[in-house]
C-alpha cells in the first residue's frame, strides 16, 4: 500500500518540479496528507453508521488526526525523498505510467466524491 502512495508522492511533486515550484515537496506532502485524511474520515464514518447510525466527529479529533498523518508522512518523505524515488520510477515505460496515473486520477475522484457524499449524508 505504501508503494501506491509512495508513487503518488513522487507524481505530485514531479508535477510541482516541472511547474516550477520550489516548495513542490512540501505541496506533494500535503496533497498526500489530505488524500489519506479523507480515507480515514470515510472508514471511521461509514463504521460509525453501520454501528450506531449516526456520527459524532469533534474538530479537535479531526485536527489531531489530519496532524498525525502530516507528521508521519513528513518523517517517512524526508527520509524516502524525492531523488530516491525519482530513480525507482523515472525509466518506467509509458504504458505503465499511463496506468498508474490513472489509478491515481480514480481514486482521487472517488476518494473526493466519498468524502462529500458522507458530508451531505451526515447534514440532513
Amino acid at each position: 500500500m505504501f508503494n501506491f502512495f509512495d508513487y503518488f508522492y513522487y507524481r505530485v511533486c514531479n508535477f510541482y518540479t516541472r511547474s516550477g515550484d520550489s516548495g513542490a515537496r512540501i505541496g506533494a506532502l500535503c496533497i498526500v496528507s489530505l488524500f489519506q485524511l479523507f480515507n480515514v474520515f470515510s472508514i471511521f464514518v461509514l463504521t460509525a453508521l453501520a454501528i450506531t447510525g449516526f456520527v459524532k466527529f469533534g474538530k479537535a479529533v479531526g485536527i489531531l488526526l489530519a496532524v498525525g498523518i502530516l507528521i508521519y508522512n513528513g518523517f517517512r518523505y524526508n527520509r524516502l525523498n524525492f531523488d530516491v524515488l525519482n530513480e525507482k520510477w523515472q525509466g518506467e515505460g509509458w504504458r505503465s505510467q499511463r496506468k498508474k496515473k490513472l489509478l491515481i486520477f480514480i481514486y482521487m475522484i472517488v476518494s473526493i466524491l466519498l468524502v462529500i457524499l458522507l458530508i451531505f449524508r451526515n447534514l440532513r
